[in-house]
């Protein structure tokens, strides 16, 4: 299952420059735009400054992630801009083996 997070309430890029540049590097690297790819995406519109356990409906789409599926982001600061936030999403995405790929720096961070 792969997955394409887009963050509504950031200051950086819009929704639709996201979303071209996620499927841009999803054709660049071969992975294929049909439905057995690319499952869904998910629109975040959580405010970042918040603690990350009031972000309730991030937490639900976290929790909503399959064991092994693969979630793309623009940036890492999709995710949040604070780096212990990050830390606790790192941690809970490769607990359930979660990979992690992140478009604007062309890495994945895979959980194995």
């Amino acid at each position: 299952m792969c997955i394409a997070l887009l963050r509504g309430k950031n200051a950086q890029l819009d929704i639709i420059s996201q979303q071209h540049c996620i499927i841009k590097y999803a054709k660049y690297t071969g992975l294929k735009l049909d439905q057995t790819k690319i499952d869904q995406t998910k629109i975040d519109n959580s405010q970042d400054d918040r603690v990350l356990e009031d972000r309730k409906e991030f937490k639900r789409f976290l929790r909503s992630l399959k064991q092994g599926a693969n979630l793309i982001v623009f940036d890492l600061c999709m995710l949040s801009e604070d780096m212990s936030k990050l830390l606790k999403i790192f941690d809970f995405l490769f607990g359930k083996s979660i990979n992690l790929t992140c478009k604007h720096k062309n890495a994945t961070l895979e959980s194995k």
